[in-house]
């Protein structure tokens, strides 16, 4: 195969013999109108949600080593450790497995992030979510709601 190559050549660095001019279009052509792609990947957008509906989502999170991942949101937002708990996932195997989830929380600014250990490494832990906020002082929220 090798002798091959080096009597015939990479095809693809030699020039062509001839050059060839572009096509120009004079003539511009309006599509018809297609129906607008669902623009926010919400296959549900514009649809009802039935009570008691339940959906898998996939959602894209970051992991890293424990200590790492604790050390730099201390380090860098100064959050730490204001609630640990115990979770149960489902390995993909679907073995049912304890994890270890934790709330971080910055008094002064009201930055958090909420941490989940990696099922399948535990090891790792991963950001689930962060944002800004604080305490509730009583806000509750009526079913079917959100922020």
């Amino acid at each position: 195969m090798l002798a091959m190559f080096l009597v015939v050549g990479c095809q693809t660095t030699q020039s062509a013999e001839t050059e060839t001019e572009p096509k120009v279009v004079k003539k511009v052509e309006i599509l018809p109108e297609q129906e607008e792609q669902n623009s926010t990947g919400n296959p549900f957008e514009n649809m009802p949600v039935p009570p008691g509906a339940m959906v898998k989502s996939v959602k894209p999170v970051s992991c890293g080593r424990i200590d790492t991942i604790i050390e730099t949101m201390q380090n860098q937002y100064g959050e730490k450790p204001v609630f640990i708990g115990k979770s149960i996932s489902t390995h993909p195997s679907g073995e049912q497995i304890k994890t270890v989830a934790t709330l971080l929380f910055n008094e002064d600014t009201g930055s958090w992030t909420f941490l989940e250990q990696m099922p399948t490494e535990t090891r790792f832990m991963c950001l689930l979510s962060g944002g800004e906020g604080g305490k509730t002082k009583g806000l509750l929220l009526k079913k079917g709601t959100s922020l």
